[in-house]
């Protein structure tokens, strides 16, 4: 690169408080392992929520006295495992997060933007994982929710600093910083805005639901109790309830008991096999309330921003770079997630299925975060000159 240019990057950084650095191929690489070592980690942790397994190790932080490896007996059962292998994905990747913080600092100087902003996803990983450990110190259901719904959010500051570590901020100022104006109107910029914020209301509300065993609320799908809104009457919702057979849905009557005492005295815990599960009851009105606001927001609400916002988005993907292809993956993911969210319902919350729910709309915030950043970049920097 000439001098001139690496001159005037640290200038740069300090006119845009969040700018792109000069993409070095290993510090660009680093923010995408961070990506998807972010995505794993809240992967883990949907099959935790899904298999009731958060208090299956009872203290913090480490496991059973263990940081890494435990005893075979322990490792053996299910719930022990899950829990305990998103324990170390999060180690893993928080080592990354330090590597990314590091090389990311050190590309575009120590007080950059880019490097506020790495600092602020090191600080965001910390307190997730203080948030995670107190939800089980406290063994609290309401942590839980916050919990998952702050990995939610974590993974879209992630997403925001891969894409400063990225080449796009430059391929689109090539492209629109000559022309006159915005290129993208603030209409639909706004729209990008409400999308996404829109997404984490909804995954808000899947949290709440699936902490309160609210998916077993409506037992059909994608009608409500046969028709377009659920009853209201007590005894109308029990008699349909189980003609829709509410009453063959097997749900976890709670939390695993801490199995400390079982590993002191040198026997299995099996904390599934100890975890009753019993066959759902008709539920309250609140809980239906929950699913189906989760439902009217998912199937209703959403599709109607989300594809006007790829209708218009698309006029703009022969002068703008970088929109096209994650609004056809966005289109993609958002047609599964509905199909998965109608399957939880179909396979009885199927663990797998519920799982691969909650990750599907990760991906989905996180393909809608980036084209978020994207359509910012284009207003920001048209008409500025290249």
């Amino acid at each position: 690169m000439p001098a001139h240019d690496e001159e005037s990057s640290p200038a740069q950084s300090q006119t845009h408080p969040v700018s792109q650095v000069d993409p070095r191929p290993w510090t660009r690489r680093l923010g995408e392992l961070l990506t998807l070592a972010t995505f794993l980690l809240i992967g883990t942790g949907g099959l935790v929520t899904s298999y009731n397994a958060g208090l299956a190790v009872p203290d913090w932080p480490g496991s059973f006295g263990n940081w890494i490896f435990l005893p075979a007996k322990v490792w053996a059962d299910l719930a022990v495992m899950l829990e305990h292998n998103h324990r170390l994905t999060g180690q893993v990747a928080g080592l990354i997060c330090i590597g990314t913080v590091v090389a990311a600092a050190r590309a575009s100087g120590w007080r950059s933007g880019v490097a506020l902003l790495a600092y602020v996803v090191l600080a965001a990983y910390i307190y997730q994982g203080i948030m995670g450990g107190l939800r089980v110190t406290e063994k609290s259901v309401g942590l839980a929710v916050l919990h998952g719904v702050q990995g939610q959010l974590l993974f879209m500051l992630v997403i925001w600093l891969a894409a400063c570590l990225g080449r796009y901020r430059e391929k689109i100022k090539a492209a629109v910083g000559d022309t006159d104006g915005r290129v993208i109107s603030g209409a639909v910029y706004a729209l990008c805005w409400v999308f996404v914020i829109l997404l984490v209301m909804q995954l808000t509300i899947g949290a709440v639901v699936r902490h309160t065993n609210s998916a077993s609320a409506i037992p059909d799908a994608p009608a409500v109790y046969g028709g377009f809104f659920p009853p209201s009457d007590e005894a109308v919702i029990a008699e349909k309830f189980y003609e829709l057979g509410g009453g063959e849905w097997w749900v976890y009557e709670k939390e695993p008991a801490l199995p400390m005492d079982a590993v002191k005295s040198e026997t299995t815990p099996g904390l599934l096999d100890k975890t009753r599960r019993v066959p759902a009851t008709p539920p309250s009105v609140g809980l239906i309330h929950n699913q189906y606001l989760h439902r009217v927001m998912g199937m209703v609400i959403l599709p109607v921003v989300g594809f006007g916002l790829i209708h218009l988005l698309m006029r703009y993907y022969k002068v703008v770079p970088g929109l096209r292809g994650p609004a056809a993956v966005g289109s993609i993911l958002f047609v599964l997630q509905v199909l998965l969210g109608m399957s939880v319902i179909w396979s009885k919350e199927s663990p797998h299925v519920a799982s691969s729910h909650q990750a599907m709309g990760a991906a989905l915030l996180g393909v809608s975060t980036l084209v978020l950043i994207r359509v910012h970049w284009v207003r920001t920097l048209a008409g500025k000159g290249r």
